[in-house]
């Protein structure tokens, strides 16, 4: 099973969390087999226009307060009941950059 596979598996299991930044969703088991990333941005004003950074996860740090998530709930104007719902399963995963890509 490939590792993007095994993360849809893990994601769709019943009762799962379903936050892009939770355990289960990200594959966490996956990451640190294989901790190269690549995250991709696109701007939804220009859509050729793009970020795309890869990387290697150098750590996963557990977020069971979801604090996190409401830094950038704040910093980008969303609008919530705190705590997020699936705050004790979300985790932070530091990136170092490797390679940039962008238009």
């Amino acid at each position: 099973m490939t590792r993007q596979a095994r993360a849809r598996a893990a994601a769709e299991m019943p009762g799962a969390p379903q936050s892009p930044n939770s355990a289960a969703y990200c594959g966490c088991k996956n990451v640190t087999a294989d901790p190269k990333v690549s995250i991709s941005v696109d701007d939804p004003d220009e859509p050729y226009r793009y970020l795309e950074v890869r990387g290697t996860v150098e750590r996963i740090e557990p977020d069971p307060t979801g604090a996190f998530f409401d830094v950038l709930a704040k910093r980008y104007g969303l609008e919530y009941e705190a705590p997020v719902g699936d705050a004790e399963h979300r985790v932070v995963l530091v990136v170092r950059p490797e390679r940039t890509t962008s238009q």
